[in-house]
């Protein structure tokens, strides 16, 4: 038990030799105890029925506390004289006795424990689709009044950080935090003062399996499923859905939106991967609403459009999430200048949902600085990139594709 004891201290006017000669009684002492956690315990002494103003000195003058008037005893008891804080551990008290007593004050300095570890925060490592991810928050001293603050991370996701509070006089708190889609969402719990608590909370379907689906045109044809055999160790159950020389800028051969708009809601992916872009080039709406040829900027944002509303469909409010290959630059002039604007349009809409969709860029991995070539190495194993067409990816770079996709999953926390 942490204590401080002063004894009397004269008020101006009022001497050492004055005070000798006064009784006994007249004698007026303060002390503190930290014994009950949260609180600071004030005990006076003086006489019988003396009244003793009791304040805590501030930087901006004494601020009241209570009055006290001494039992028979000659000793009073504040068991809660002052609640403890984070932010003013050193606390100063003064008592002085109001007349008619001898005037008299006694002066006491305590320190508060730190707050480092005042906060105990246990948080939930698993959590069912829909449901909520809980955390458990617990006040150590008992009296509330805490800042502090809550961060999520969903799969994949950006960090969002929200002010929470533990009222005063509330001691223990359930947080709960919705859940929308499978994965690791990293939950981080703080204090100013020093706390840090973190831990992923792996939220999952009833059975523990992701659904993925795998869209687009042929270059999402053999890419399909390298991805079935790579991700069923994880308990990933892909759905494939590639369609040969569809694009989104010819409806008239696939209606896209119309097909995801009719698939999403009953299919349900928790992740989407499109490859897709090779096959457009058609005129899109522009922003006046009327035809636009390929491939300018005012293409690529009318093909930005498109792509942003696909990415919409299948995020499904915030119950999805959406990965969207960029096109390898390809061989043919023809394709070039197409190829650019398809990839100027997705990076565009993708830029919509940030933390929602990942762009996976094929482009700068099988051909850097946008410059087409026919052969490279991997992990010491050399391979041609694409077809003989010199569009289409090898069965080669659709294995490495694969590997990327699984790779990114890992590192977002979707799968483990």
């Amino acid at each position: 038990m942490l204590a401080a004891i002063v004894a009397v201290i004269a008020l101006p006017g009022v001497g050492r030799a004055d005070l000798a000669s006064q009784p006994p009684g007249t004698t007026l002492l303060l002390s503190t105890t930290l014994g009950r956690v949260g609180y600071i315990g004030v005990t006076i002494t003086a006489a019988p029925g003396t009244s003793v103003q009791l304040s805590e000195q501030l930087a901006a003058g004494p601020t009241p506390i209570s009055v006290i008037v001494v039992p028979a005893s000659g000793v009073a008891t504040l068991p809660r004289a002052l609640s403890w804080r984070c932010g003013q551990r050193v606390r100063t008290l003064v008592a002085y006795t109001l007349p008619p007593a001898v005037p008299a004050t006694a002066v006491t300095t305590v320190t508060t424990r730190s707050c480092s570890r005042r906060l105990v925060a246990v948080i939930g490592r698993r959590a069912q689709v829909g449901g909520p991810i809980r955390v458990r928050l617990r006040d150590r001293w008992g009296i509330g009044g805490l800042p502090l603050r809550i961060c999520v991370t969903p799969p994949g996701g950006r960090r969002k950080c929200t002010g929470w509070h533990l009222r005063r006089g509330l001691r223990r708190r359930l947080v709960q935090i919705p859940a929308p889609r499978p994965g690791g969402w990293l939950i981080s719990v703080g204090t100013r003062y020093g706390f840090t608590k973190h831990a992923i909370a792996w939220v999952s379907h009833p059975g523990g399996r992701i659904r993925l689906l795998a869209a687009g045109d042929s270059e999402m044809q053999i890419l399909d499923g390298f991805l079935g055999q790579d991700l069923a160790r994880y308990g990933v159950d892909v759905t494939s859905d590639a369609r040969i020389s569809t694009g989104l800028t010819n409806s008239f051969f696939f209606d896209w939106p119309n097909h995801a708009r009719r698939q999403a809601p009953t299919l349900r992916p928790d992740v989407t991967v499109f490859f897709m872009g090779a096959n457009d080039g058609f005129p899109v709406a522009g922003t006046d609403g009327r035809p636009v040829g390929c491939c300018s900027a005012a293409w690529s944002a009318g093909y930005g459009n498109l792509v942003a509303e696909m990415m919409r469909i299948y995020l499904r409010g915030n119950a999805g999430r959406v990965y969207w290959f960029l096109l390898p630059a390809p061989r043919p002039a023809n394709f070039r200048a197409v190829f650019d604007a398809v990839n100027a349009g997705i990076q565009e809409a993708a830029e919509r949902y940030p933390g929602r969709v990942s762009l996976i860029n094929a482009n700068a991995f099988f051909t850097p600085g946008n410059t087409y070539r026919d052969y490279m190495v991997y992990h010491g194993h050399g391979f041609v990139i694409h077809e003989p067409d010199g569009v289409h990816l090898s069965t080669a770079s659709d294995a490495i594709d694969a590997t990327i996709v699984t790779q990114r999953l890992l590192a977002d926390h979707v799968i483990r």
